[in-house]
């Protein structure tokens, strides 16, 4: 999943934003990375970045790609409403192949 709305069930000061990333196997130094937005009600109040920089030593000769898992985790301090939508969403990727999202509200 890519995108996750979810829909406020009373009033919250936080929110808390969980995405686990997987990227594609490169065979060779490489900078991965997937950029979401947190949105409240249709209007983006923030962005996230979830980046896994990877680098390749040693000889040559062998394929060395393998599929890597980045974790970002962020709390803001917003005020939502009940009936408050908040939506997080893929905005750009690079060697981006599907993300996982959690959202949490609290006080």
């Amino acid at each position: 999943m890519n995108a996750l709305s979810v829909k406020s069930t009373g009033d919250f000061h936080f929110v808390l934003v969980s995405i686990s990333s997987r990227f594609f196997a490169v065979d060779g130094s490489h900078t991965a990375m997937a950029n979401f937005t947190l949105s409240l009600n249709g209007r983006v109040r923030e962005q996230i970045t979830n980046r896994l920089n990877v680098r390749k030593t040693g000889g040559g000769g062998h394929y060395w790609g393998y599929d890597t898992v980045g974790v970002v985790q962020k709390q803001y301090r917003l005020n939502i409403a009940q009936g408050d939508h908040l939506r997080v969403a893929l905005s750009s990727a690079h060697y981006h192949l599907s993300s996982d999202i959690r959202i949490d509200l609290s006080n």
